[in-house]
């Protein structure tokens, strides 16, 4: 649920949890070098970007840990409510921090580019997308073909 709000809000529902972690960690970078040509605002918005990036990566990693605390508590049957309680305060509290610093980030990356940058800079990420979705797929008929062919 948190993952298709947060895919929601930076994308306005492009491409869901999967797309936002590929855009900040494999795109975002490289698409603001091409399409913001100011450099001193390309160089605020590539700090922007990588620090969205590093709290979506801390806010996976945060996820996986709190899973294991609950899993953990879970197949103790001597766990109190209380301990339950605890685990899943702790766990909003430190997902709600990790949240707020990415959405901050993620505004002051918007506010270093200008409407027009941001709307390429997701067009050409959505084309690349596209490219390598079709690349993807012909591999996947090339192969199926190839299978289906008596040897």
């Amino acid at each position: 649920m948190l993952w298709a709000l947060l895919a929601y809000y930076f994308f306005g529902g492009f491409g869901g949890a999967t797309a936002l972690g590929h855009f900040y960690n494999d795109q975002a970078k490289s698409l603001i070098k091409a399409e913001v040509k100011d450099s001193r605002r390309r160089d605020n918005a590539q700090v922007f970007a990588e620090m969205v990036k590093k709290g979506v990566n801390t806010l996976l990693k945060e996820t996986d840990q709190n899973g294991k605390k609950m899993k953990k508590l879970y197949q103790d049957y001597s766990s109190t409510p209380a301990q339950f309680d605890a685990v899943i305060q702790e766990s909003l509290n430190e997902q709600r921090r990790t949240v707020s610093d990415i959405v901050q980030s993620r505004q002051a990356l918007l506010r270093a580019v200008t409407r027009e940058e941001w709307n390429a800079i997701i067009v050409n990420a959505k084309r690349q997308d596209e490219a390598a979705a079709a690349k993807a797929a012909e591999k996947a008929a090339k192969k199926a073909s190839k299978q289906a062919a008596p040897s």
